[in-house]
């Protein structure tokens, strides 16, 4: 009856009026009280699972794991993302001749965000644009770059393009 009773229980058909001690007190539909003793020693049954997991044997040891200069962390080229941009201005002779162009610039960024240093790694063409795209960017204001909560200087790429054919 008592495993009548609880599966019944979770059928609608049964429910529990009382607890007394280890003891279950439960009403059925015919209106009949039965006491069922609750086993709290014993813990539910748990389904085992048997999964094959691989084998991983990782080598522990990162001696040389870092390559390159300590002292150079936080300098390396990065993402850099402009907070104030200064548009460039078509040189005359580009803007007469409808010549477009680029220029790809490597920066050094401060701590501020400020650009410290600038070289021209790439012009096309060569020399129409540089002196107005350097002119341009120093002006620029960058977000500064952030490692474990202190800001350092960062160094990356960014590209000038020039549209003067307009």
């Amino acid at each position: 009856i008592c495993s009548h009773i609880i599966s019944n229980i979770s059928a609608g058909k049964c429910r529990v009026v009382g607890l007394i001690s280890s003891f279950r007190t439960i009403e059925t539909q015919r209106g009949k009280l039965a006491l069922i003793e609750l086993d709290d020693k014993t813990p539910p049954p748990v389904q085992q699972f048997d999964l094959d997991l691989p084998d991983f044997n990782l080598p522990t040891d990162f001696s040389g794991a870092f390559l390159g200069n300590i002292n150079d962390m936080g300098r390396g080229t990065s993402q850099l993302i402009p907070l104030v941009k200064i548009a460039p201005r078509c040189p005359s002779e580009a803007a007469m001749g409808g010549i477009n162009g680029s220029v790809v610039l490597e920066l050094l960024v401060n701590e501020s965000g400020r650009v410290d240093t600038i070289k021209i790694k790439q012009a096309r063409p060569s020399r129409v644009f540089n002196k107005e795209a350097l002119k341009a960017v120093r002006r620029w204001q960058f977000k500064p770059k952030s490692v474990d909560g202190v800001t350092v200087p960062q160094l990356g790429l960014l590209t000038v393009e020039f549209v003067c054919d307009v």
